[in-house]
């Protein structure tokens, strides 16, 4: 994304600095708040910046989001403008209900209504302004539509079945934790007591978890700090820092079996786009350009502007991707068959079909994987709390005798 500083008159000589991916795109980002006149355009450098933001925090309701889509690309087919399709969206979620209302009040202004959902990004993700400028282009936002009740009508689904995989796991942990809060704050203190008035030793296990409780009590609060503090220094970094993000993104796609998650996901993504463009007619080269945007890790990203930059230099597709390892050798030989015959957009279907289908496995699946971990966890956290307790109460005898 490049940053452009564009200077207008509103009253005076004024300027103001707008991420876009080119001239065009920047002044109809521009045009989308204010009907200044536009003066003079030119590119600039990124600037490190600060801001806080209460928008993501703000709650999606995927079902109402669904269901606006669904009505909206049900009343487009039917023959109603998209002005009257957006008006007929009445919901009480407040992210959905805003969207809208910027798209409605984007048309009047007769700008493309993409925009909003770039503005929207942050929440619906990067695949949503990309299906909805496809429409744009080739005149069919009905389409668009529902392709995006698809898109998110299988997320949806994934985060359920993901989320009722580690449910179980979860309470089990955290009931696990709770008790061990307890053992230690409530119960080992009345050992130590004991064991000081019979002027014995208390066990290495025992000693282990009321050091455990002391640092706890002591500098619980220090601690919360600094992990909060940490958590909020890794995120603003991560959003603010190209060079970070990219690090980070590499090192998360090197993560037993998460890493496969996210590869799966974003070449899923990336196929499912380009395969959607292709069939609307659009170049492989827009194509790319615009599925590449639908990606959030940076380290794919910059695979994929490679694959843009050889293709550009007259390069095959199947060679641009071979040669930065984007997609398996099996979506390979898929990708090379449909160049060689003329059916790349189907082959790029097959292939979005292809990582589809193994996500979809891994996340059914996902359960198989956490319980041997957890199970290994809770073990551990168990054992660490029988040996503190029980052995106190096994030397319990022996130091009265020694008294």
């Amino acid at each position: 994304m490049n940053v452009y500083r564009l200077f207008y008159w509103d009253g005076g000589k004024k300027s103001v600095t707008l991420e876009a991916e080119n001239e065009k795109e920047a002044i109809e980002k521009f045009r989308y708040d204010n009907d200044k006149i536009i003066l003079k355009i030119e590119k600039a450098k990124k600037k490190f910046s600060f801001k806080l933001s209460l928008k993501p925090f703000y709650k999606l309701d995927y079902p109402v989001l669904i269901s606006s889509f669904r009505r909206v690309g049900v009343l487009l087919k039917a023959g109603l403008s998209l002005k009257e399709a957006f008006e007929e969206v009445d919901v009480k979620n407040r992210l959905v209900r805003d969207m809208f209302k910027e798209c409605l009040y984007s048309l009047e202004r007769g700008r493309n209504i993409s925009l909003v959902f770039e503005k929207y990004a942050y929440v619906l993700g990067y695949m949503a302004p990309v299906v909805i400028k496809v429409g744009e282009k080739t005149g069919d936002l009905a389409f668009s539509f529902e392709t995006l009740v698809r898109i998110y009508e299988n997320f949806f689904k994934n985060k359920k079945e993901v989320l009722n995989s580690i449910r179980y796991p979860l309470i089990v942990f955290m009931s696990v934790i709770v008790s061990f809060n307890v053992l230690v704050v409530m119960v080992l203190p009345k050992f130590e007591k004991v064991f000081e008035k019979l002027h014995a030793n208390l066990p290495f296990f025992t000693i282990l978890l009321l050091n455990i409780k002391n640092i706890v009590l002591n500098y619980g609060a220090l601690i919360l700090f600094v992990v909060v503090a940490l958590s909020f220094l890794f995120f603003f970094l991560y959003a603010k820092d190209k060079v970070f993000k990219l690090k980070v993104d590499k090192f998360i796609l090197k993560i037993p079996f998460i890493g496969k998650m996210v590869l799966f996901s974003q070449y899923y993504k990336m196929a499912f786009v380009i395969s959607v463009l292709m069939n609307s007619g659009i170049s492989l080269i827009e194509s790319l350009t615009l599925a590449k945007n639908s990606l959030n890790n940076e380290f794919l990203v910059l695979k994929a502007e490679k694959v843009i930059e050889d293709i550009k230099r007259g390069k095959g597709f199947y060679g641009s991707l071979k040669r930065v390892s984007f997609f398996d050798s099996a979506s390979l030989k898929i990708i090379s068959a449909g160049e060689n015959s003329g059916e790349l957009n189907e082959m790029m279907s097959q292939v979005s079909f292809y990582y589809k289908d193994k996500l979809d496995f891994m996340i059914k699946n996902l359960n198989a994987y956490i319980e041997p971990f957890m199970l290994l966890m809770v073990g551990f956290i168990v054992l660490i709390l029988a040996l503190g307790v029980f052995m106190p109460m096994w030397d319990l005898a022996k130091a009265a005798r020694g008294m």
